[in-house]
């Protein structure tokens, strides 16, 4: 648990360095043109609502078939660094860097409470919008590690799951309520028990997102998520999340908000030291988006 508070506040201090580090740049170019400092993080790339491993904070209890229930507790977000527009006053589109920092942990919800695992995320996506479309090309790294209490109970050592990949996703708003989205990965390097020799490094991702229009003078809104990501270290075997939620904010037109929802998962877990088991489970989970 020590060592995973570590990881904790060197994630977070990372990204008050970097952060700090741009401001001196950021106020020259600001009064010249188009630039801008610590923009609105998801103005131009809106979250992906039913990936499970977007940068979050949050939980989810977990209600799985054929096992005991669990809880994932999430924290994490991206941060806008800087955005420049491209052309003449954006009309090439705009263009944003970001950072982003996450950590989920699963405990044992129906026994011992024990801490079962911890999934460590760091990412830095750059994004484009141009009208309906919009992308995100990023750089992520992830390191799984097992809970000290299952370590303690169990004497399993499996060591720390690591992988530093890439990926590039395509968003299209078909409406102000329908988005549709896919993207491609490529796995740089990674660290797993697995040898095996017909492992490609590929993976793929996509989904569909539907949301109702605002209602409540504009503070509640009603959305249906659907994402399916599937890899070739699984087989390519599918993996599908469908999430129905409601999305809660005092300004709908302001990205922070808090989002109550029903999830239904099945397929190979997310968490990376159990990425081999399949598992299918329905979640109840509330998440906060703070920037």
């Amino acid at each position: 648990m020590k060592n995973n508070m570590w990881r904790i506040v060197v994630l977070a201090g990372t990204l008050g360095i970097l952060a700090l580090a741009w401001c001196p740049v950021w106020a020259s170019e600001e009064a010249a043109g188009c630039g801008q400092g610590y923009p609105e993080t998801h103005e131009l790339f809106a979250p992906l609502l039913a990936s499970t491993r977007e940068p979050q904070s949050g939980f989810r209890y977990e209600m799985p078939t054929s096992h005991t229930p669990r809880l994932e507790v999430g924290i994490g977000d991206d941060y806008g660094l800087y955005r420049w527009c491209l052309g003449e006053n954006g009309d090439r589109g705009r263009l944003q860097l970001n950072v982003g920092a996450a950590v989920f942990a699963d405990f044992d919800y129906h026994d011992t409470k024990d801490l079962l695992s911890s999934d460590f995320y760091g990412r830095v996506p750059i994004e484009y919008r141009l009208g309906r479309w919009s992308n995100r090309f990023l750089f992520f790294h992830i390191s799984s590690h097992l809970g000290d209490d299952l370590i303690r109970s169990t004497h399993q050592v499996n060591g720390t799951r690591e992988w530093n990949a890439i990926e590039d996703l395509i968003s299209y708003d078909v409406s102000a309520f329908f988005r549709v989205y896919g993207a491609g990965l490529y796995t740089i390097a990674s660290k797993t028990s697995d040898n095996n020799s017909d492992y490609t490094p590929f993976g793929t991702q996509g989904g569909f997102e539907l949301y109702s229009k605002p209602f409540h003078q504009n503070r509640l809104q009603v959305y249906w998520a659907n994402d399916i990501e599937t890899f070739a270290l699984i087989g390519w075997n599918p993996i599908f999340t469908s999430q129905l939620g409601l999305k809660t904010a005092r300004d709908l037109s302001h990205t922070r908000s808090v989002s109550y929802f029903l999830e239904f998962f099945s397929g190979h877990k997310f968490i990376g030291q159990f990425y081999s088991e399949k598992e299918t489970h329905w979640d109840l989970g509330v998440k906060f988006q703070f920037s």
